[in-house]
């Protein structure tokens, strides 16, 4: 299984720009939607295609412990943890995961929410 915490690279950070509101427009700068879309379908999907034609897991071969892409290549479940535990978050989140499952029939997908 791959486990997919995205809230320590910075990509959860972004949460918070969601709940600022735009003095231009009145309205939130983005919305969970939006951002669900981008961090949990579109950066999934290119991971998983790129899966598809890699030739290797890194630059150079590395005999320690790192695995070898046919390896990588037969696991077919991803985890996403979620920090924040927003209602609204977790519908978006949910309607990206189904997308991918229609993309990806043959992968399973779920999401944890809350710290």
């Amino acid at each position: 299984m791959f486990i997919c915490n995205s809230s320590k690279s910075g990509d959860f950070a972004q949460l918070g720009v969601l709940m600022n509101i735009n003095p231009l427009t009145g309205k939130p700068w983005s919305n969970f939607n939006i951002w669900a879309k981008k961090q949990i379908f579109d950066k999934t999907y290119v991971r998983i295609k790129a899966l598809e034609s890699a030739v290797s897991t890194g630059p150079k071969i590395i005999e320690y412990g790192t695995p070898k892409i046919d390896k990588i290549r037969n696991i077919r479940k991803l985890e996403f943890f979620v920090e924040e535990n927003h209602i609204d978050l977790k519908n978006a989140v949910f309607n990206e995961i189904q997308q991918l499952e229609k993309e990806f029939p043959n992968w399973k997908f779920s999401a944890k929410f809350g710290k």
